[in-house]
């Protein structure tokens, strides 16, 4: 079917532009090419160089000429080629690129000396053909990770670039900028911004953790300087008459001031007394007692038996605890 003539939106200007702006494959495939005008330029001059030297000698036919020449700076893109191939395969291309690269400065030497001074004095043909020999494999590996970077870089073989954060905050924030650096680098995480709340974020949760560590510390202190619970208003125990030793007013002998001596004694001693008068006797010895609850202090694990054992009997002395 003929299309209409007149203004259609596919033949307006605008339209015009924006297709010869998109890029199609072809284009693509067309500055592929021409970046490989320099990999292939090099190489000619090279092969001239020693084409000309080899055109000197008389006694050589011209086919040897060419193909001597030829040979020599084909080692070198040979190599190259084939490193070329592995890297787009996946494979190791590290010996491939190096001999690549040991051969070409080889070649390069043999170009120099072709074209060089007495005494091997540099002159402008000697170093432009000796650099076109050496420099190949290089521009070749410049070619090839280009090419091969993509295909890697698609099938998630290779990494993208790092962060790249501006020079305003590397000016002004050095260290942070470092911190935020490393951690994105680790990451894989290459957007500035993303970066950024990264580090935000893993410094807030290291601050909080040290806040709730030191807030912890503070609630431990002033745990050990609270009041004694409530045991000391309990009534004691019913003790066998003929242990109590209760006067005609009702106050036993020395309750009072055991009284007051637990009242006095630290959170952790009342709790300890209360353990051991709520799990009765026998009570362990003193220095088990100072080894498992005091730290090897005597003198606490005594104090704390006999305020136990004055519980039990309503306020005597009980020894029993004794190690």
């Amino acid at each position: 079917m003929k299309p209409k003539s007149g203004w259609q939106p596919w033949n307006s200007p605008r339209a015009g532009v924006t297709a010869a702006l998109t890029p199609v494959p072809g284009d693509i495939a067309t500055a592929a090419e021409l970046t490989a005008i320099p990999v292939i330029g090099v190489n000619l001059v090279a092969f001239y160089g020693q084409f000309s030297w080899f055109h000197g000698l008389q006694d050589i036919p011209l086919v040897m000429q060419v193909v001597m020449a030829a040979s020599l700076e084909s080692i070198a893109v040979y190599l190259a080629y084939q490193a070329h191939v592995a890297r787009k395969k996946g494979d190791s291309a590290f010996r491939l690129r190096l001999g690549a690269y040991l051969a070409a400065l080889g070649i390069g030497m043999l170009n120099y000396w072709h074209w060089c001074g007495p005494g091997w004095t540099p002159t402008p043909l000697a170093i432009v053909f000796a650099v076109a020999s050496a420099i190949s494999p290089a521009l070749w590996g410049v070619y090839s990770n280009r090419e091969s970077r993509d295909a890697l870089k698609a099938q998630d073989l290779i990494e993208g670039h790092a962060v790249r954060l501006g020079p305003s905050r590397w000016f002004w924030h050095p260290l942070r900028s470092v911190m935020v650096q490393s951690m994105a680098s680790w990451a894989g995480e290459n957007r500035p911004a993303a970066a950024i709340a990264l580090y935000e974020q893993r410094r807030a949760g290291r601050a909080a953790r040290k806040g709730g560590s030191r807030y912890a510390r503070k609630g431990r202190r002033d745990a050990g300087v609270t009041a004694v619970p409530a045991v000391t208003a309990e009534k004691p125990s019913p003790v066998p008459a003929s242990r109590n030793r209760e006067t005609a007013s009702g106050v036993v002998p020395g309750r009072a001031a055991r009284t007051t001596g637990l009242v006095a004694a630290s959170a952790h001693e009342a709790e300890v007394v209360l353990r051991l008068v709520t799990a009765g006797r026998p009570f362990p010895s003193i220095r088990k007692l100072a080894a498992s609850d005091f730290g090897g202090s005597i003198r606490a694990s005594d104090r704390v038996l006999k305020l136990a054992a004055a519980r039990m009997n309503g306020g005597g002395h009980d020894h029993a605890g004794r190690a």
